[in-house]
């Protein structure tokens, strides 16, 4: 069974896919706070130096909200798995039996005040260094609001940051959202001050009752290869995706809906 698990002897809340906004508005203000408390205190927050990879070249994946997967066979990690849990009854989603060895991972607010405030304020500046696509609304400078944030240690060396951020554009009727769901990396030099550098970014531009807001359900390896399970909402149900780590980047394997466990 996949669930969030702690790192070390942390034990982590249970993220879910149906975290109400009010929650999430609860989250998101001390750990803006923290943000500005680590920015300050960073002395390299203004000249961190760019590593190999540098974040401003990765492509951004823009999904609009109302894209709906095409059906499509299940990947071999997820073929025997279902989707358990009710949210709106106080259970939290999450995989039974997929395939693979189950990796870990601990939420940002699971870590200690002072390294989940630097985690947030590296996220801030992966955010700061990405392209701005202002067709819509001109997000650049407005403030960073790390919602959710995942660390994951599938391998000694390896670390795997999962970040769900935002930016808002203040406008007094239907205020717009720029929402990121970053994988990034350590750079060149790993290490709690130094910088992140995003290897895949999903995009989207809306209203709050727009935006897609993706969260991390699992992630499985198998052979080496690390496979992280997306979840968000759509009006036909929860809809996961299979986003792949390969030798030449991350990929989407595969999107669509998962079967509930104890479904006829």
């Amino acid at each position: 069974m996949i669930t969030p698990r702690s790192l070390g002897a942390v034990t982590p809340r249970v993220c879910t896919s149906r975290t109400s906004r009010t929650s999430r508005a609860a989250l998101a203000v001390p750990l803006a706070l923290l943000v500005g408390i680590a920015l300050a205190c960073d002395d390299r927050a203004t000249s961190t130096p760019r590593a190999p990879g540098d974040s401003a070249g990765v492509p951004i994946r823009e999904t609009p909200a109302s894209a709906t997967p095409a059906a499509a066979p299940l990947p071999e990690p997820l073929r025997e798995a279902c989707l358990a849990g009710d949210p709106a009854s106080g259970e939290a989603w999450h995989l039974l039996r997929p395939a693979g060895t189950t990796v870990g991972f601990a939420p940002i607010e699971s870590l200690a005040p002072r390294d989940s405030a630097r985690l947030a304020a590296r996220l801030t500046r992966v955010v700061d260094a990405l392209p701005s696509d202002t067709a819509r609304a001109d997000f650049r400078g407005l403030p960073v609001v790390v919602r959710f944030a995942w660390r994951l240690v599938p391998a000694d060396g390896d670390t795997v940051v999962v970040a769900l951020v935002a930016r808002r554009m203040p406008m007094e009727s239907s205020p717009l959202e720029e929402v990121f769901l970053l994988v990034a990396a350590p750079g060149e030099r790993p290490g709690i001050r130094d910088p992140l550098v995003a290897q895949w970014v999903a995009r989207e531009v809306g209203t709050e009752e727009e935006v897609v807001m993706r969260e991390l359900l699992g992630a499985t390896q198998d052979a080496g290869r690390l496979a992280l399970v997306l979840v968000h909402e759509q009006a036909e149900g929860e809809v996961l995706e299979l986003l792949v780590r390969r030798d030449d980047g991350w990929r989407v394997d595969w999107s669509g809906m998962l079967p509930r466990c104890g479904a006829p």
